[in-house]
């Protein structure tokens, strides 16, 4: 099976890969891609090469490939619906749809504890903000009080949005 992955490939420059994914084994999901948030902060910075020399990928997050400054496959807002599951998965099942912290693909296999199960009354387009929810206390903790909302609105990532779905479907693309 295969997915299409967006690459930063040069100074302003971004393009789709297309990858061969392994099937699930265990307690792996594959997930096909509804909605990826594109971060206004670090993806703007790849997107510009203006990554500063000498950082390193972020280690946590396993999907992530290449390395700064070019080519990148990035991104940390996905969420999609379970489309395949493996034989020790428990807490997930086929139609489930799910936050994950992976780049922006149409499709992509992670063991099922890097999955979070969104709530049936959240909309999954909503659920690309998660990972502002950890932003905001970063920023409180690190900023004076008085500047927290100039700068937790400075951070955000909510106006440059990538709206995707199958087939890819682009919209608010601002960078």
């Amino acid at each position: 099976m295969k997915s299409k992955s967006l690459w930063f490939l040069h100074q302003k420059e971004v393009g789709f890969r297309e990858e061969e994914l392994d099937t699930t084994r265990g307690n792996e999901i594959l997930v096909e891609t509804l909605y990826s948030g594109i971060s206004h902060g670090t993806e703007r910075l790849i997107y510009r090469g203006e990554v500063a020399e000498g950082l390193q990928l972020n280690s946590l997050i396993k999907t992530i490939k290449g390395q700064f400054p070019f080519p990148v496959k990035y991104g940390y807002s996905n969420v999609g619906k379970v489309v395949d599951t493996g034989e020790k998965v428990s807490g997930l099942q086929k139609g489930d749809v799910i936050f994950a912290f992976n780049p922006h693909e149409t499709k992509y296999v992670i063991p099922e504890k890097e999955a979070v199960k969104l709530p049936a009354d959240i909309s999954p387009l909503h659920g690309v903000f998660i990972p502002g929810v950890e932003t905001a206390p970063k920023v409180q903790q690190t900023s004076k009080p008085s500047c927290f909302c100039s700068s937790y609105t400075s951070l955000t990532f909510i106006p440059i949005l990538l709206l995707v779905s199958s087939p890819y479907r682009f919209s608010h693309l601002h960078l």
